[in-house]
């Protein structure tokens, strides 16, 4: 039912102002007039426009080159082996990212990184940045404790993969420095806990 805004005055000339529903303007007016108030203007309230929806705001998308990924690594390599810590390294990176989905990616890994999820985990939720494989290494480089160094190995089958002659060597060596990183990891865990002062008994 539409309704109607109205101005009108009672018996004694005081204004009254006010709405109220009614079929049409005619209703309202005999309304008003047996209620004893002289009708002054009468007018249907106007629908309020509807308002346009609000577009979602955009995220960053897109899908990250492959030099942006390899640039990422071996910065990163850089960084930690100068002594940066991860956070940090990571921070300085997505600050500096170019592409806008690469500045995502990287803020996603820092964040997660910051939050207490290991670095290959972390980078494992991007598989199309970073395969499997090279999080395994990434992986194994944490357990180890030379992640600067695994880094810097990504960084460069990245580089060898973008040339075809390359690709066949960076994906035999893959199998060869997962095995070795495997074995070093393992030594690395041994060596300390043989370091670990015995209690006496």
């Amino acid at each position: 039912m539409p309704v109607f805004n109205y101005t009108a005055m009672d018996a004694k000339g005081a204004q009254a102002s006010g709405a109220m529903p009614a079929q049409s303007r005619a209703d309202a007016l005999a309304e008003l007039r047996g209620k004893g108030l002289i009708p002054v203007a009468v007018a249907e309230q106007k629908a309020p426009a509807a308002a346009a929806p609000v577009a979602a705001p955009r995220r960053p998308g897109g899908r990250v080159s492959p030099l942006a990924a390899e640039a990422f690594t071996r910065e990163l390599s850089h960084l930690l082996a100068g002594g940066v810590s991860l956070s940090r390294a990571l921070h300085v990176l997505s600050r500096e990212a170019s592409q806008p989905a690469a500045k995502r990616q990287w803020q996603a890994i820092h964040d997660d990184v910051v939050g207490g999820m290991p670095l290959g985990e972390a980078m494992g939720k991007w598989p199309r940045s970073f395969p499997p494989v090279q999080v395994a290494m990434v992986r194994a480089g944490e357990t180890g404790g030379f992640l600067d160094v695994v880094l810097a190995q990504i960084a460069e089958f990245r580089s060898r993969e973008r040339d075809p002659k390359g690709k066949v060597k960076s994906a035999l060596a893959y199998p060869i420095i997962l095995s070795i990183l495997a074995v070093g990891a393992r030594g690395s865990r041994r060596s300390s806990r043989r370091s670990r002062p015995r209690c006496p008994g």
